[in-house]
């Protein structure tokens, strides 16, 4: 199967997460960068041993655009995995996005909820706040590259190539955060290379140089988050240095030092080289401070109306409690506060709270508590007698949703509403169902925070049965 030539295959649609496929009797096959409607002559790349019904495929000669394609504006993106839909324009990608919410959904067999209308992002570019590069001495080179004998072979500073983490792409330009980054990246990459610091080799587990974090505030000032692999303290003085004397917007320096292969393990310490500790965000009349471990919507315009959605959903009076579930540095439980009778953060991230509670001192709120652990220990008798039980909760949970014993935890809260902001609605639904038992789904909002991508972010009201 590998190898077998597809003449004038014909791309007949997308899946949920993004990939463009089309059918070769009855086997779907993904064509990466294809678009719905493309024909293109498709090589067989691999089939799967668990599923042989799904192949992949890769596009040899275009025969015939489709009328959603258009021209990618990067040139990286014929190979670099950051953005999928740079070819699609983005009214059409709106329309699967949609779609995708739509399909999913209708898996709940719940007839009586409204489906409102995907709110676009107001920059399609340059719209991410946060952005992480990583070096390597294994390079990846495109074909292009290969056939050019003067292509440099030095090591490599950009983005992990997309199924191949020990190989990186060289990046020269990116849209989808502030130049500044690139930048940055760029000359940190060739003062590396002329001091000959070496760069870290993922297989081997050994170099120096591991990555490189940039954090926007709303100010225009930016944080850099060094990552290294050896705690070599004349080569890190000597990185952080030229960072800080050659990038003054570079306002709050940190590095780390993490000498092991993968982030399965606890999280390395972020240590203050020099400048402020913190970035800020503006937010209507709030002000958020962020540390360098601690979450942020990376949407900064769309995360105000990410924000307003979950306010106008908890129909909040001035006379309720209300629980925040994994509020990382408190923005949602700061967002709603003055509406509330009190609000309770939580978040596993001892940092996070710490930054939360700076917040809430900042914007002189006095009804916001916020609470360090995990979630199936943080609802204790002991928490409902200081703070009293919801009346609404809000949660926002990560991609892969919420664990079953937190929401064992939510249905004995028994709050009247639940707002639930999710970034894979996939487990939102799944995390619907195990609700459904005692809240209804009344309205489902989507909100595309992430433009050139198929990710999605999903917002919904849940209501009490028999509350109403």
């Amino acid at each position: 199967m590998p190898g077998t030539f597809l003449p004038d295959f014909e791309i007949t649609g997308l899946t949920g997460d993004g990939r463009a496929f089309g059918m070769y009797g009855d086997i779907k096959v993904f064509v990466e960068k294809g678009v719905p409607g493309d024909v293109a002559d498709v090589q067989m790349i691999k089939s799967f041993h668990s599923d042989k019904t799904l192949a992949t495929g890769k596009i040899l000669l275009l025969k015939k655009n489709s009328m959603l394609r258009i021209e990618p504006f990067c040139k990286h993106f014929n190979h670099c995995g950051g953005c999928q839909w740079q070819n699609i324009g983005y009214a059409d990608q709106l329309t699967f996005k949609q779609h995708q919410v739509e399909n999913l959904f209708s898996r709940l067999n719940t007839q009586h909820f409204e489906m409102l209308k995907i709110i676009p992002s107001p920059l399609q570019k340059y719209f991410r706040n946060r952005v992480t590069f990583t070096f390597s001495n294994r390079r990846w080179m495109s074909p292009e590259e290969l056939k050019d004998t003067h292509t440099p072979r030095q090591p490599a500073g950009g983005f992990v190539l997309k199924g191949n983490n020990d190989r990186i792409m060289n990046i020269e330009e990116c849209f989808l955060s502030d130049d500044f980054a690139v930048a940055v990246m760029k000359a940190l990459r060739e003062f590396s290379l002329q001091n000959e610091f070496s760069f870290y080799d993922v297989r081997h587990e050994k170099g120096f140089l591991r990555s490189l974090t940039i954090r926007f505030g709303d100010n225009g000032n930016a944080m850099a988050i060094v990552g290294f692999a050896k705690d070599e303290n004349e080569k890190i003085s000597a990185v952080m240095n030229y960072l800080m004397n050659n990038f003054p917007r570079l306002t709050s320096l940190y590095y780390t030092i993490r000498p092991w292969k993968d982030g399965m393990r606890s999280e390395e310490p972020h240590i203050h080289f020099a400048g402020e500790k913190f970035i800020e965000y503006n937010m209507e009349n709030l002000v958020f401070r962020t540390g360098p471990a601690s979450f942020y919507q990376t949407n900064t315009l769309q995360a105000s109306e990410l924000y307003k959605i979950a306010r106008s959903f908890s129909q909040l009076t001035g006379e309720e409690t209300v629980y925040d579930l994994y509020t990382g540095t408190g923005t949602i439980a700061l967002f709603v506060s003055k509406l509330a009778k009190r609000v309770v953060g939580f978040d596993n991230a001892a940092a996070a709270i710490e930054d939360a509670k700076t917040n809430a001192t900042l914007n002189n709120i006095g009804n916001a508590f916020f609470v360090a652990g995990d979630l199936k220990d943080s609802f204790t008798e002991e928490v409902f007698d200081l703070h009293g039980k919801p009346d609404v909760v809000i949660t926002d949970p990560p991609r892969s949703g919420m664990h079953k014993e937190g929401i064992k935890k939510l249905l004995d809260c028994g709050a009247t509403r639940i707002v639930y902001i999710s970034c894979n609605p996939v487990t939102q639904v799944r995390d619907i169902r195990n609700l459904s038992g005692q809240y209804e789904l009344v309205k489902s909002q989507p909100v595309d925070m992430f433009p050139q991508t198929s990710h999605v972010e999903n917002v919904v009201l849940l209501e009490k049965k028999g509350a109403y």
